[in-house]
């Protein structure tokens, strides 16, 4: 593995009052897992999946009432289209990045050369050359 990320706590956020969790009830929302979609299905909201780029389109058509997502993204992005957030703080995602495996190899070796320094600054001496 070369990298873990960790994304953004996922927050509600409707064009309807979103105050509470009752106020999921029925409501359409837009959702990222399944996990997601169970979670507001347990409190009568309709999950839905909904690619980004459609997400514009799908709250102002109607077809979605709010989004679950990051206060620094969809919630930044849509704020023109959502009135209400709910910082339910829902849940957050681990992404995880592999590199290949020659490739890693290869960074481990490079780093070996450099045994009484950091790593970070031994890089950092090679770039600069």
């Amino acid at each position: 593995m070369l990298s873990t990320y960790y994304f953004p706590v996922q927050i509600a956020w409707s064009s309807r009052k979103l105050a509470s969790l009752e106020d999921l009830k029925g409501q359409k929302i837009r959702a990222t897992s399944p996990e997601q979609i169970e979670f507001l299905k347990r409190f009568g909201a309709n999950g839905l999946t909904v690619g980004a780029p459609e997400v514009p389109s799908a709250l102002e058509r109607g077809v979605v009432d709010g989004v679950l997502t990051a206060n620094a993204g969809g919630g930044k992005v849509w704020k023109d289209l959502l009135k209400y957030c709910y910082e339910i703080g829902l849940n957050f995602f681990r992404s995880q990045h592999r590199g290949e495996q020659g490739s890693l190899r290869q960074a481990a070796g490079e780093l070996s050369r450099y045994p009484h320094q950091g790593g970070r600054r031994a890089l950092a001496q090679d770039d600069a050359r």
